[in-house]
């Protein structure tokens, strides 16, 4: 997943990157929205 993330950040402008990055920072603890049908089709917000 994490190679999924880079490349979705390598299409933001450098400083909405960096605040989305800043959202979620390693190790910490978020939720995760996701359709229980299709569990492939997640997100971090609504």
């Amino acid at each position: 997943m994490a190679g999924d993330s880079e490349k979705f950040y390598k299409h933001l402008p450098g400083k909405e990157a960096y605040a989305l990055i800043d959202k979620y920072p390693v190790n910490g603890t978020v939720s995760v929205y996701y359709d229980p049908v299709n569990p492939a089709v997640a997100a971090l917000e609504r």
